[in-house]
């Protein structure tokens, strides 16, 4: 069962917005369906939200988690300002450089 909601962005290959997508309890959408070789994420909307990701198989640990080029790499000290920015993208905004104004 989905609880809370979430909103799913989806990015092009080099990391423009090309989709928000509010999903979850209370909203239009109970599901979403990331289109193969997506560049996606999902941004908890409230507190407890629970989300189940399927993949088809069969699982390959190597692809499991991939992590798109243009985006920070965890732990870096652009994260929280990445994390910022998907907060505020919205479909056309272009991909995230640090120190840039806020998307559209």
């Amino acid at each position: 069962m989905l609880r809370g909601y979430f909103d799913v962005l989806t990015f092009d290959e080099n990391g423009g917005v090309t989709g928000r997508y509010r999903v979850g309890s209370d909203t239009a959408n109970i599901g979403f369906e990331t289109p193969r070789g997506t560049w996606h994420t999902l941004l908890a909307g409230s507190d407890g939200g629970a989300f189940l990701e399927i993949k088809q198989g069969p699982y390959d640990p190597a692809t499991a988690a991939e992590f798109a080029p243009w985006a920070p790499p965890e732990g870096h000290e652009s994260v929280p300002a990445f994390q910022q920015w998907l907060w505020r993208a919205q479909p056309g905004s272009a991909a995230y450089e640090p120190g840039a104004p806020d998307p559209k």
